[in-house]
Parts: structure tokens; C-alpha cells; sequence
């Protein structure tokens, strides 16, 4: 909400920040790298819904790991994507932004002891490089209220407003 107007769906709003913002833009200048920056955030969708899915088997192995293999799937683009600190090199990019949330997300089944990064050395890199980033200390919550939601919205009964 800027200005008493509502902008919502995460693509729409990173876009609309970075255009409410534009002396420090997320989007690459080029093209083309853009245009494969946008590919790779509508691809993201995968890893989400992988993610609840994992969430979601609970206790049955044999459904967790037919789901931890389609979540390894998911995650291997992004793994290639990463050429450097982060998506778009030594600085913060709108794939950076986008992705964080569910990253954020996945450290729950870390603070479980299930690192589901574990084999991904570039994004594990990532993953820290993020965690120890200024932008990401100011607005990071923790694993349990995560968890919270998550729960929440396995059980059909989202709360948005868990951690508030």
C-alpha cells in the first residue's frame, strides 16, 4: 500500500517497486537477462507448490520422498542460474527478492534438521550470502513462525497475520 493505493501478487508488486523506486533497479538492464530473470521467476511457481507439497506429507516416508525428488527437480535450475553472490552477480537482483520469501520458508525443515539445500552447494552459498545480507536481517522471520503459517495453510485456515 503506497499513497492509499493497494498493489498485490508478488510479480506485480516486485515490479511495481522497482519502477517506484528506480534509482536502484533489480531488473538487469539487458534484455535478454531480464527476460531470463522473469522465465526463471515464473518457473519458481514449481519450487512453491513442491514445497507445500513436502509440507503436506507429513508423516507418510514414501509420499515425503516421491516429493523431496520432484523439490530436488524444482531447485536444480536455480542451482545452474547462480553465477555469482547472488542471481544477478555481487548485488541483490529481482530473482534475489522474489525467491527469498519461500528460501526464508524452507528453513524450517532446517531448524528440523533437514537441510533441503544440502546438495546444492550454490544455492547453500546463496542461501547465507542472503541470510547475512542488511535487507533480509531487517525483515527476516524465524523458522517457527513460518512453520506456523504453514501449518495454517496445510490445514485450509491460512493466517496471515501469524507473527504480527
Amino acid at each position: 500500500e503506497k499513497d492509499g493505493k493497494i498493489v498485490y501478487e508478488s510479480g506485480i508488486c516486485d515490479d511495481y517497486l522497482d519502477e517506484v523506486y528506480p534509482e536502484k533497479p533489480l531488473y538487469p538492464k539487458d534484455p535478454h537477462q531480464k527476460a531470463t530473470m522473469r522465465m526463471l521467476m515464473e518457473r519458481f511457481g514449481k519450487v512453491v507448490s513442491t514445497f507445500y507439497g513436502l509440507r503436506a506429507a507429513g508423516e507418510d516416508e514414501a509420499k515425503k520422498q516421491e516429493k523431496i525428488k520432484e523439490f530436488m527437480t524444482a531447485l536444480q535450475p536455480f542451482e545452474e542460474a547462480l553465477v555469482g553472490k547472488f542471481f544477478g552477480g555481487d548485488d541483490l537482483s529481482m530473482l534475489d527478492v522474489h525467491t527469498w520469501p519461500w528460501f526464508e520458508r524452507m528453513e524450517i525443515s532446517r531448524s528440523q534438521g533437514q537441510d533441503l539445500l544440502q546438495k546444492f552447494p550454490k544455492l547453500s552459498a546463496w542461501r547465507d550470502n542472503m541470510l547475512n545480507h542488511e535487507t533480509v536481517k531487517a525483515t527476516f522471520l524465524p523458522p517457527d513462525i513460518h512453520a506456523k503459517f504453514v501449518e495454517s495453510y496445510i490445514k485450509q485456515q491460512p493466517d496471515y497475520d501469524v507473527g504480527l
